[in-house]
């Protein structure tokens, strides 16, 4: 009733119920550090960008300053965090975080639209949607950037691509 994104942890399996573990929407969890990705804001509806949590909500630290950054994605090891941000340089471009540091990785430089990063299961590359060409295309590129790879044409028209998602798994 409130219209706040919330993110819900349950079981896969179904037992028990869903509890909210925090407010934001995309999340993408890491499970070897328990740690949780997600696009939200402070308490206060302050400071949005990209955040990362506990499993169980707690230990909320502000990742990003910009409220277009979404969609994150973590590498398999967790040393980076993949998005997609329309804010930054004035069109959807995909990015890299090192978490580590803060330090923000310009990885596509296009006029088409960039988004959607998935990261593959070995971290060595992306995969994304992109209309670059004029029709929409599922490419890959290298982690740290470079040329794609077209993987799959989409087609002219892909409606509310923004209403999609990509996973990459083995």
């Amino acid at each position: 009733g409130d219209r706040k994104p919330r993110v819900y942890r349950v079981w896969a399996d179904g037992a028990g119920s869903a509890e909210v573990v925090g407010f934001g929407q995309d999340a993408d969890w890491l499970q070897a550090s328990e740690r949780i990705v997600y696009k939200g804001c402070n308490d206060i509806g302050e400071a949005c960008g990209l955040w990362s949590m506990a499993n169980d909500g707690s230990e909320r630290t502000a990742l990003t300053d910009s409220a277009g950054d979404s969609r994150p994605r973590w590498s398999p090891a967790g040393d980076f965090v993949y998005f997609m941000s329309d804010q930054r340089d004035g069109n959807w471009e995909l990015y890299r975080l090192e978490v580590a540091s803060g330090a923000v990785l310009r990885l596509t430089d296009d006029p088409g639209l960039d988004g959607l990063p998935a990261v593959s299961p070995d971290g060595n590359a992306i995969a994304f949607v992109t209309n670059r060409s004029g029709a929409w295309d599922l490419v890959t590129a290298p982690a740290q950037g470079g040329p794609v790879t077209l993987i799959h044409r989409l087609g002219a028209d892909f409606p509310n691509w923004l209403d999609h998602g990509l996973d990459w798994t083995n």
